[in-house]
């Protein structure tokens, strides 16, 4: 499992929460398919043992999931 680390504890509430009292995340909080792929990206983050394993998926396999 991919340990995450932040810099931003407030970003880090926000991820694993949804909830942030930081302006700049309560936007964000209502943009519904941000929340989506946001939660998609996540999902596919945490499992991997280590950042290389995160290749497999490239950048256009990403942007199929905001669609």
């Amino acid at each position: 499992m991919l340990n995450i680390e932040y810099k931003d504890e407030e970003l880090k509430l926000f991820i694993e929460t949804g909830k942030s009292n930081d302006k700049r995340y309560k936007k964000l909080k209502s943009n519904a398919v941000f929340m989506r792929d946001l939660r998609m990206v996540i999902n596919l983050m945490r499992p991997v043992d280590n950042v290389k394993e995160l290749h497999m998926f490239k950048k256009t396999q990403l942007r199929a999931f905001a669609l």
